[in-house]
């Protein structure tokens, strides 16, 4: 499967989005939307909670992402890591997936840039010790921040369990390791010193490295990082002291490395631009971080070696600090098959993971200095919610907050916390004046985008897709089984009868294909099954009257059926579907209407 920054959030087969957390320094809303809709369908509760570096341009009001705001002045000077910890459910057993990132949660790496990522992916009860100490040692940096970050949206129940409750109960499931983990981040040591420290052998003989961001140094007769980092890899035996090196750059935006390279080319570096396999990178820029180390330097194998990806930019802040005072940064280091070939064009090549274009030297003569590095100007105080209620045509603030607050109001104006808003609820409201962006919570569940009104056909198509997607939700496809299923055959009766006839069995597919779907659902999934109901299906009464008139006139209520034990899955509230009946007999017309399925006497 040809996989990018947007597939890494897709569920495995047979699974759906549970829960995940990503970081990183920059995301912008048409990516943040996408990937929240390819991760789940389902926005009526927190699915992902992402944290970004503090900005004016938050992209807070996504459904279903929970915007993680940090409290005070971070511990970090840039939150420049790029990860995400999936969980995936299926009615079996739970996937935990661990990606790391070059690219930042925005278009550019889909589109202008060249970035890699590392992803793999553990079933609860099997799996490599080696990537359950990476899982936890990730777990451990999500849960590090969360402790810097107002999490009160994770902390409030959706339809009656937490946000993260599965996601946090698989990760604490998983057995200890015995395996030092190759994932790593800067809250305690360089990037530097932890990519040495996860180096193994000796006598390297190729030493790779690529960026599209290089810091120079004031001095510029000295070293500088990269001279710095092959000395101490030479120190310690890791690289050969005649190793072939390769500097991996943007030409025409090599920043702090215009000074030094003439000096890096005399030291035996040679000087590559950026390329790949792929013929959309031809005209691309490097975003990608990485080295590369290996044993033999020739056109063939390559013999064992191994690869550091990560966020961090080769600079003081990036690779050679420590948060609070550097950047918060990620990476890991891992090992390709040895048996992949140097040679160009090979059939199983390294150079297809390695963003370079190894056959042509740069001239230092044509090197640009390029943009320089601009630090993110500093964003307002962080919103002194992260959600407010809605009831009984209101919106409130939630309990615990002890400050008065205003907002935007329907019609525009400043309004004080509580006001009158009438149905129906609003997704996302604006605090004032700060124009902060937060969700609105109503009844157990966050506000979802008012949808369309559903066909019959959409809601068969949705009943097929749930949970994974909203059973109202606007998506292509069938009915979830790859087929639209005839439940019937062709009814009886005269040709006079097809008009009558024709609509009874589409009521009876219909009642069929819900009470099915509701029997196997897992009660985890049973709030929301008749909140969707309730929401969706009153809507047929305008797009399918024609199915609901019969009934009607007959005073036969076909929706019974869904209240009856047989179709209820094990250890449900049965009042919840009753009520959500209660409201869809009433839009239908059908209140009062006896039962279609009670035995006539």
């Amino acid at each position: 499967m040809n996989r990018s920054l947007l597939t890494l959030f897709a569920p495995p087969e047979e699974y759906m989005g549970d829960f995940g957390m990503l970081c990183g320094f920059t995301a912008s809303r048409d990516v943040l939307d996408r990937i929240a809709r390819i991760f789940s369908g389902d926005g009526s509760r927190p699915r992902l909670a992402a944290f970004i570096h503090p900005t004016a341009a938050a992209v807070t009001d996504v459904p279903g992402v929970a915007w993680m705001h940090f409290r005070s002045r971070p511990p970090f000077r840039l939150l420049h890591a790029k990860v995400a910890l999936l969980g995936f459910r299926a009615a079996k057993g739970y996937c935990l997936r661990l990606a790391v990132s070059t690219g930042n949660w925005t278009a550019e790496p889909l589109t202008t840039s060249i970035d890699m990522f590392w992803c793999d992916e553990i079933v609860t009860g099997a799996g490599d010790p080696q990537l359950v100490s990476d899982i936890q040692a990730a777990g451990d940096l999500f849960r590090w921040l969360r402790t810097h970050c107002d999490d009160g949206l994770l902390r409030q129940t959706f339809d009656g369990t937490h946000p993260d409750e599965s996601f946090r109960e698989a990760i604490a499931a998983l057995p200890a390791s015995p395996r030092p983990p190759r994932f790593m981040d800067t809250r305690t040591g360089t990037m530097q010193s932890q990519v040495i420290e996860r180096l193994t052998g000796r006598g390297k003989k190729r030493f790779v490295i690529g960026s599209g961001f290089y810091e120079g140094d004031d001095n510029e007769k000295g070293d500088g990082l990269i001279e710095r980092l092959r000395a101490e890899l030479v120190r310690n035996g890791r690289l050969a002291g005649d190793a072939a090196l390769d500097l991996v750059l943007n030409p025409e935006s090599c920043q702090g490395l215009h000074k030094q390279a003439a000096r890096l080319v005399e030291k035996g570096w040679a000087l590559r631009k950026p390329g790949s396999c792929h013929a959309e990178h031809s005209k691309a820029k490097l975003h990608a971080k990485y080295l590369f180390l290996a044993k033999h330097s020739g056109t063939a194998e390559i013999g064992p070696a191994q690869i550091y990806i990560g966020s961090a930019n080769f600079s003081r802040m990036g690779f050679e600090s420590v948060a609070p005072d550097g950047n918060l940064e990620a990476g890991i280091v891992i090992a390709p098959d040895p048996k992949l070939s140097w040679r160009r064009n090979a059939k199983d090549g390294i150079r297809d993971f390695l963003p370079g274009d190894f056959d042509t030297k740069v001239d230092v003569a044509n090197l640009l200095v390029g943009p320089l590095f601009e630090p993110p100007s500093d964003p307002p105080p962080p919103p002194p919610v992260t959600f407010v209620e809605w009831a009984g045509d209101r919106l409130s603030a939630p309990g615990d907050c002890e400050e008065a607050l205003e907002i935007l109001s329907f019609d525009g104006a400043p309004a004080a916390l509580p006001c009158d808003w009438p149905a129906p609820p609003p997704t996302f409201i604006t605090l004032y004046p700060s124009g902060w962006k937060v969700p609105v919570r109503t009844d157990g569940a966050l506000v979802v985008p008012k949808r369309g009104r559903p066909s019959l056909e959409d809601i068969l198509a949705g009943v097929g897709r749930f949970p994974a997607f909203a059973i109202g939700a606007d998506e292509d496809g069938d009915d979830g089984e790859g087929r639209d299923q005839e439940i019937f055959g062709e009814p009886g009766g005269s040709v006079e009868n097809a008009s009558i006839a024709y609509p009874i069995r589409q009521m009876m597919r219909l009642i069929t294909r819900l009470a099915e779907a509701q029997k196997a659902l897992d009660p985890r999934d049973w709030q929301r099954w008749c909140r969707e109901l309730q929401q969706d299906l009153p809507a047929l009464a305008e797009t399918e009257a024609a199915m609901i008139a019969p009934f009607k006139a007959a005073r036969a209520n076909p929706l019974c059926a869904l209240a009856n034990a047989e179709f209820l899955p094990s250890g449900v509230d049965k009042s919840r579907i009753e009520a959500a009946l209660s409201r869809i007999e009433e839009t239908w017309g059908l209140s009062g209407a006896r039962d279609l399925w009670e035995r006539m006497p």
